[in-house]
């Protein structure tokens, strides 16, 4: 019989049923892991568990930098070239001719830039290591003859060491390597092409193939990073074109007035440059000044210096903003460190594309937090959204 003064033991009530949970005399693994120490380790391992995935994707990416270039450079040159096809495919042009024509037009525009380059080296190649010559010898009078401690002979003997150098760099290795490095340089220019072929031509295709998963808020979501990013890239790429064709037609013109050789390769040297941000257009406007330097001496160089300060000033304060306007909307630090990260990543390549990657990153970020939108109940609506964010 039970005594009804003794306590009876309390029995746990399990409301959520099921069986009740495992007790340890110290918690368990269960109590381990659900304070906040183990809560920041499990978060810690999720980043670098996220961080190893990135690292190990950048890494495969780069040893795949054949593909991998061609298709960045082709995806920029198609958001560009864009607006051209589709202008010409209303006005009932097919669309395979449109591209076509389009492709035939930029090769002949490059091929024309590149033969007048190289007619005009070969002209003035001659003169130009003359002149060179006797500015060195110049040079070497003028700061033996300073308040330096530096003789003649040590000017002499760091000269001819710079050239032995040169001459030991032009090896029969050196000169396999570079026959390796230019059929690379042959191979992805053709297969960068054919993929500029395919993304001005199925543009809208290879876009809708990749968002066939996609559905809902998804799929609008998805779209509108892929219009934003369009705009972007082909923004970007037009308006530094503009300002790159500026920049070499008015510093080429100055140095044609000051009768400095090879102004038209300068030029074509600065236009190239004005698309590398902040390291270009300082390097292809040394270059000048040295032209200038070599051909008529501290006076020239001097003018010229000033030709080409005055109109990168003038690019930058009114030409970018103006041209690029509401394109790239990135902080100058920002873009800074993308390019430093794009010279570490990919040397010249990575500086090019850099400004253009972190723009499209910055405007996926801006896509994505923004609520999502009505998507269309139409299916054939739904398909035919995305028209506008393909290539």
């Amino acid at each position: 019989m039970r005594n009804p003064l003794r306590p009876q033991a309390r029995v746990p009530i399990h409301t959520t049923g099921g069986t009740p949970p495992q007790q340890t005399p110290d918690g368990g693994p269960a109590r381990v892991w659900s304070d906040s120490l183990g809560t920041s380790a499990m978060r810690a391992g999720q980043i670098l568990l996220l961080l190893t995935l990135a690292v190990l994707t950048v890494y495969a990416l780069l040893q795949l930098t054949l593909v991998l270039i061609p298709v960045l450079i082709a995806l920029l040159l198609a958001a560009a070239f864009a607006p051209l096809v589709e202008v010409m495919h209303r006005n009932h042009v097919p669309k395979v001719l449109a591209t076509l024509i389009s492709l035939i037009a930029a090769a002949a525009a490059l091929g024309a830039v590149l033969a007048a380059v190289i007619y005009a080296f070969s002209n003035h190649w001659n003169t130009l290591t003359a002149q060179a010559s006797q500015a060195l010898d110049q040079l070497g009078q003028f700061v033996a003859g300073g308040p330096l401690p530096i003789t003649p002979q040590q000017l002499q003997q760091a000269r001819q060491t710079a050239v032995d150098a040169v001459a030991q760099s032009v090896s029969f290795s050196t000169a396999v390597a570079g026959l390796s490095t230019v059929a690379t340089v042959i191979t992805g220019l053709l297969l960068m092409i054919v993929i500029l072929f395919f993304f001005l031509k199925d543009g809208r295709q290879i876009w809708h193939f990749f968002l066939r998963p996609l559905h809902g808020h998804r799929l609008d979501r998805a779209q509108r990073i892929g219009k934003s990013s369009l705009s972007v890239m082909g923004g970007y790429i037009r308006g530094v074109g503009l300002i790159a064709v500026i920049d070499a037609v008015f510093i080429g013109l100055g140095l044609w007035l000051l009768g400095v050789p090879l102004a038209l390769p300068l030029a074509v040297i600065i236009f190239i440059g004005a698309f590398i941000p902040v390291v270009g257009a300082t390097v292809a406007g040394s270059l000048a000044i040295l032209v200038a330097f070599v051909n008529g001496g501290p006076s020239t160089a001097i003018i010229a210096g000033i030709i080409i300060l005055a109109v990168q000033q003038i690019e930058g304060n009114l030409l970018y903003p103006l041209i690029m306007g509401q394109t790239v909307k990135l902080h100058p630090l920002v873009i800074l460190l993308a390019i430093t990260a794009g010279v570490l990543l990919a040397g010249i390549f990575g500086a090019i594309v850099a400004v253009p990657l972190a723009g499209v990153a910055w405007t996926i970020i801006k896509e994505w937090k923004q609520s999502p939108q009505r998507t269309t109940a139409n299916p054939a609506l739904e398909s035919t959204a995305g028209a506008g964010a393909t290539v």
